[in-house]
């Protein structure tokens, strides 16, 4: 076959085949599977990915506009950013069904403007490190990509009715599940019986499920928390 070169090819069995593990993961513990768009906003592949996922993660408005065009109302588009801005705030509550405020001050300042049924939540860094090159560690010293877990804990914030639920992300590339049901327990020592009145709680990405050959104790967790 003729191709004009350079080009970008993606192999759609392969793909496809991650998916599926991940559908089969999400049926045997009843966890969400969203696809990150960050990873690769491509149209082709949200259309593919879409029957194998409950929604698309976005970070940007244009990532939401996307991710909306491709649903067409039938998913979840979750934004989590460090770089909210307010004059797109009140498109991406229109977007949106779950808003993750990355700090207490966007918290604070925001919030009040989210007016839809946008459910709220907060981004939490849990300060356990996971990975060795800072490069990629999104909880590396003065890391500012989400509420230092400390700085949570003296808030009265998981208290608001308006926040159900937290996001955090702390690995990349990982082939097992230590770190999650790791940083699991710390949120679980902090936070105590005020988790309990969440609805949600997302894991973030960084997992390579292909590569991991026991996903029970993934399944094990998730089952145990959303009893």
């Amino acid at each position: 076959m003729d191709m004009k070169t350079p080009a970008f090819i993606l192999d759609e069995s392969q793909l496809i085949s991650n998916l599926t593990q991940l559908s089969q993961i999400r049926e045997q513990s009843g966890c969400k599977v969203l696809y990150a768009m960050k990873a690769l906003p491509y149209s082709r592949v949200l259309e593919i990915a879409k029957p194998f996922v409950d929604g698309f993660a976005v970070s940007s408005l244009f990532e939401a506009q996307l991710a909306q065009e491709v649903l067409a109302g039938q998913g979840e588009v979750h934004l989590t950013t460090p770089a909210l801005i307010a004059e797109e705030l009140y498109e991406l509550t229109t977007l949106c069904s779950h808003i993750n405020f990355n700090s207490l001050t966007h918290h604070e300042h925001y919030s009040p403007i989210v007016q839809t049924e946008a459910s709220m939540g907060l981004r939490v860094n849990p300060k356990l490190s996971f990975v060795k090159d800072d490069r990629f560690n999104p909880c590396r010293r003065y890391s500012k990509l989400g509420i230092d877990i400390d700085t949570l804990w003296k808030s009265n914030c998981l208290e608001s009715e308006k926040i159900s639920g937290l996001h955090f992300h702390t690995v990349f590339s990982a082939t097992n599940f230590t770190p999650l049901i790791q940083t699991i327990e710390k949120l679980r020592n902090y936070f105590g019986k005020r988790l309990e009145k969440l609805h949600w709680l997302n894991f973030g990405g960084g997992y390579l499920f292909h590569s991991i050959s026991d996903c029970q104790p993934f399944i094990d967790l998730v089952i145990q928390l959303r009893r």
